[in-house]
């Protein structure tokens, strides 16, 4: 039953925040092995807040500019620049985007999702 569990929600994880990053060419996303990316967030307090950030950036919003302007956390003054975080970081501390630090291209911009600081929209910046 666990296991069941555990694939139901790596399902519902996958369809919620990989199936919509897409890269500019319009193709879907492949694995890559990393370790460590840096990362861009873009923190709101809800989910209405995000999906109205999120529309800005699909209509060509810049990402720094928005993260300066509506980001609730400290990595606003910086554009949302998170620095680079190793995979086990990721895996342990931030376990919502590993999927995400693994399959994006470089640039894609996640879905909002909500994490334990709020609403988060992604930007993969690199990959090493």
């Amino acid at each position: 039953m666990k296991k069941i569990l555990s694939l139901v929600l790596t399902a519902a994880f996958l369809a919620f925040c990989i199936t919509p990053v897409l890269n500019t060419k319009g193709s879907q996303a492949m694995c890559a092995t990393y370790k460590q990316v840096r990362v861009s967030v873009i923190v709101l307090k809800t989910q209405s807040e995000a999906l109205k950030v999120k529309s800005m950036l699909d209509k060509g919003g810049n990402f720094a500019a928005l993260a300066r302007k509506y980001s609730i956390v400290e990595t606003s003054k910086k554009g949302g620049d998170c620095g680079f975080i190793t995979k086990a970081d990721i895996e342990q501390q931030y376990p919502e985007f590993s999927e995400l630090a693994q399959t994006a291209q470089i640039g894609d911009i996640s879905q909002p999702i909500k994490t334990q600081d709020g609403w988060t929209i992604a930007k993969l910046i690199s990959r090493i």
